[in-house]
């Protein structure tokens, strides 16, 4: 019987080839629009889900008229003590501005770190394993910096990283930088 079945729909597709491309295509259309559809749902539930509180971390966005109305990431810095201050919900925020990079150095060994400015409560808002450094002061000074153990082993290989210093030469922030701690690689 089935065999039946596929020998009528094979002789149907043969003598209306257009009406059976234009099916074909919508449903090719149709299935990969719901297979991208089931992905941004699974990509959207599976965000911050690998920390330990993600169902609690919420990121602030800005829109901005400018430019056609988009939504940004850059928010003024004043906005985390308002929020701290302002809504008890809120119970730790953090600043944040990542994808800058750093020009680096100690002694002869030089390179670009790819590097994430953010305060101290980022280390209690997201689960970071911190593998040397005392979790409560390592960004208690504003010229402290936490590296992976990658950096540490391109740039320490030889000493302790912790009391470290790197040189940082760079148009916005030029100094010198003290290595409070490691932390595991992302």
């Amino acid at each position: 019987m089935l065999w039946n079945y596929i020998t009528v729909a094979c002789r149907y597709f043969s003598r209306n080839k257009l009406l059976t491309g234009i099916h074909l295509v919508g449903l090719s259309l149709g299935m990969a629009a719901c297979i991208l559809i089931l992905l941004y749902i699974q990509q959207e539930f599976r965000y911050s889900s690998y920390h330990s509180k993600g169902d609690r971390v919420f990121r602030v966005l800005q829109f901005s008229e400018a430019g056609a109305g988009r939504f940004t990431t850059k928010t003024p810095a004043a906005i985390t003590p308002a929020m701290l201050s302002d809504f008890a919900e809120v119970e730790v925020a953090a600043r944040l501005l990542d994808d800058w990079w750093l020009k680096v150095g100690r002694g002869d060994k030089k390179g670009t770190l790819d590097v994430a400015l953010g305060d101290a409560a980022l280390l209690e808002m997201f689960d970071i394993e911190l593998l040397q450094g005392d979790r409560a002061t390592v960004l208690a000074n504003p010229n402290s910096i936490v590296i992976t153990e990658e950096v540490a082993s391109i740039f320490f290989a030889d000493v302790d990283p912790i009391g470290g210093v790197m040189t940082a030469k760079d148009g916005l922030f030029a100094g010198d930088l003290v290595v409070t701690g490691i932390i595991q690689d992302m």
